[in-house]
């Protein structure tokens, strides 16, 4: 399962962020993402290596 490819709406709500803010940041590079046929998709076990570079404490 941590291969799985999330769609914007799903990874948006995993990370309890905006859509909009999710895509900006694809968009500039900020997140891991991957283009198919022009749809945005996450990919599960890069998103949670990506935050746990990213959580403040």
């Amino acid at each position: 399962m941590a291969n799985m490819y999330m769609k914007i709406e799903e990874c948006a709500r995993y990370l309890g962020m905006s859509k909009w803010t999710l895509y900006q940041w694809a968009k500039k590079g900020k997140i891991p993402a991957h283009k198919f046929y022009g749809a945005l998709r996450f990919k599960k076990d890069e998103i949670d290596t990506w935050a746990s570079t990213k959580r403040v404490n």
